[in-house]
């Protein structure tokens, strides 16, 4: 029989690893639930 507990733990360390990548490339509008990305600032405009 599948352990659920076992199962919603290890999924909600991979949303939390995750959650902690994405912050890195975008922001969360809380407004919207979505992400919204923030500009790379090492690259240069042509």
């Amino acid at each position: 029989m599948l352990n659920k507990k076992k199962i919603k733990e290890k999924l909600e360390k991979e949303r939390d690893l995750l959650l902690e990548e994405m912050k890195g490339m975008g922001k969360l509008n809380p407004e919207t639930g979505d992400w919204e990305a923030i500009p790379d600032s090492n690259l240069q405009e042509t």
